[in-house]
């Protein structure tokens, strides 16, 4: 997952093993979603791979 915030960029590195805190992927992401957010109802466009797939897919996240 990669993300644009104004002048910076976050990435967060997904693997095919289980999250570094527990619980699922999309959880954790959610997480860090809203770690770089403010108020939490900022929209991000993200660039997203599936794990061992060479296939992106740009989404919008809340």
């Amino acid at each position: 997952m990669i993300i644009q915030k104004g002048n910076q960029i976050f990435s967060l590195v997904k693997t095919c093993r289980e999250t570094p805190i527990g619980g699922t992927w999309n959880d954790y992401e959610k997480k860090f979603i809203k770690y770089l957010t403010k108020q939490g109802d900022e929209e991000f466009k993200v660039l997203n791979s599936n794990c061992g797939m060479d296939k992106y897919e740009l989404k919008t996240i809340k």
